[in-house]
C-alpha cells in the first residue's frame, strides 16, 4: 500500500469515504485500528485501487495497485516529491532547513548537490573508511548484545561496543525512529502542537541512514526466510567470498566489509 500526502490538491481527487467537518476521516481512523486494515476495507467498499483520505487539511492518497503505484513513482514523481509538514520534522530540521525534510525546490536541490559532492564523494568515503568500519563494528556489537540481553540497559560498554555517549546517541535514534512515522494528530491539527502531544525528536542523516538500512535488511531477511533456497544461495556466497573465520577482536563475526560488496553479486541482487 502506497500513501502520498498533499495539502493543496489540484484537479479532481480520487474517491474518498464520507468524513466529518474539519477533521475529515481522522475520527474513523482512530476508532478503527489497525488503520491499514480500515483503509483497505474502505477502498474495497468504494471499489477503487486509488483513494483519498482527508485528515483535517491534509489529503492522503492511497494506492493498492502496483500498476498505479509504478505510474505515480515514475511519471508523477516531481509532482509528488514534496514532504508534508510534520511537528517532529519541523523540530529536528530547525524549520525544514535540512536536506532530508526540506520541501522540494531549488534550496533542496542545492543542499543535495552539496551532500553528494562534499560528504558522499568517492574521495571522502575513501578517507573515512577506517572510521566507518570501526563504527560499523561498534553497532554490530551493540545489536548483538541487544539480542543476548533483551534490554538496552543491560549492554555493557566494556565489551568493546558503544561507549556511554555513543550508546545514548544510538538509543535516541532508535526511539526516534519508533515514533517518527507513527500517527500523530498534531501533524494534521496544528493548534494541538502547543500541548506537545506525542512529541517526537530525532537526528538528521543518522536517522535516514539507519532507518533505510534497517528496513531494507528486515524485509530482505523476511523474504529469504520465506524462500529457503534463496537464503541458502546467499549463505553459500558469503561462505565463499567472506568465509567463516573472519573475526573481530571481540565476540562478533564481521561478516561483510565494504571491500567484499563488489564480489557479493547475488546478495546485492537480493537486496
Amino acid at each position: 500500500m502506497l500513501s502520498l500526502r498533499s495539502k493543496k490538491p489540484k484537479g479532481q481527487l480520487p474517491p474518498e469515504p464520507r468524513g466529518w467537518p474539519f477533521i475529515g476521516n481522522l475520527f474513523h481512523m482512530l476508532m478503527n485500528r489497525p488503520a491499514h486494515v480500515w483503509i483497505h476495507r474502505s477502498m474495497e467498499d468504494m471499489q477503487t485501487k486509488i483513494g483519498c483520505f482527508r485528515f483535517a487539511r491534509v489529503h492522503v492518497i492511497t494506492v493498492t495497485s502496483s500498476e498505479i503505484a509504478r505510474e505515480v513513482l515514475r511519471e508523477k514523481d516531481e509532482a509528488l516529491a514534496d514532504r508534508s509538514e510534520s511537528y517532529s520534522r519541523n523540530l529536528i530540521s530547525h524549520g525544514y532547513k535540512e536536506v532530508i525534510f526540506s520541501s522540494y525546490g531549488e534550496s533542496w536541490k542545492l543542499m543535495k548537490k552539496m551532500m553528494i559532492t562534499k560528504l558522499m564523494s568517492p574521495t571522502m568515503l575513501s578517507k573515512t573508511l577506517d572510521d566507518r568500519t570501526l563504527e560499523a563494528d561498534n553497532i554490530v556489537t551493540y545489536v548483538f548484545n541487544l539480542s543476548l540481553s533483551g534490554s538496552i540497559n543491560e549492554v555493557a560498554a566494556e565489551d568493546g561496543g558503544l561507549g556511554p555517549k555513543e550508546k545514548e546517541h544510538m538509543d535516541a535514534i532508535y526511539r526516534a525512529i519508533d515514533c517518527f512515522f507513527s500517527f500523530n494528530v498534531a501533524n494534521y491539527i496544528p493548534f494541538l502542537r502547543r500541548w506537545n502531544i506525542d512529541k517526537e525528536e530525532a537526528h538528521d542523516i543518522n536517522v535516514a541512514s539507519i532507518d533505510n538500512t534497517m528496513n531494507n535488511v528486515e524485509w530482505t531477511i523476511a523474504e529469504m526466510l520465506n524462500n529457503p533456497e534463496i537464503l541458502e544461495k546467499a549463505t553459500n556466497e558469503l561462505d565463499m567470498v567472506v568465509g567463516k573465520d573472519r573475526l573481530v577482536q571481540r565476540l562478533v563475526q564481521r561478516l561483510v566489509q565494504e571491500s567484499d560488496i563488489p564480489q557479493l553479486n547475488y546478495i546485492k541482487a537480493c537486496s
